[in-house]
């Protein structure tokens, strides 16, 4: 009898977790723009999808976030995507970050709305008494 509710919660974990990664696109081209990045990860993320949205994110972070355009809208659409998931300690790290990419040299070239948007959600996270 254990055997087989070992077994059970085993395949609802599995299959939980399974379920979790789907919507993931599989053939991402290696010449994919980063703006087509975006408008994937915005369609993923308006469908519901926050895993295949997030993931389309951090690819975004992967191949372009040398551009701190790119680091920053990343960055806080991922952490966006955490305060959803009330995972507030991880976006708040990011959303620091977001922030301290506008001390940089190049700030000039980053749109201004990611540090306004930055910190209305660490006002979020504060209101939530999640702030470290």
């Amino acid at each position: 009898m254990k055997k087989i509710i070992f077994i059970v919660i085993f395949i609802s974990f599995i299959s939980a977790l399974l379920g979790c990664r789907t919507g993931v696109p599989s053939d991402i081209p290696d010449d994919i723009s980063p703006q087509e990045i975006i408008q994937q990860a915005q369609e993923l993320y308006e469908k519901g999808n926050n895993y295949a949205s997030q993931y389309m994110y951090e690819l975004l972070l992967d191949r372009y976030g040398t551009d701190t355009t790119y680091l920053v809208i990343g960055l806080y659409e991922i952490a966006h995507i955490k305060i959803k998931e009330k995972k507030y300690a991880e976006a708040e790290s990011m959303l620091n970050q977001v922030l301290e990419c506008y001390d940089s040299y190049d700030a000039a070239f980053i749109p201004a709305k990611y540090r306004v948007l930055a910190q209305k959600d660490l006002e979020k996270i504060e209101k939530a008494g999640k702030r470290k």
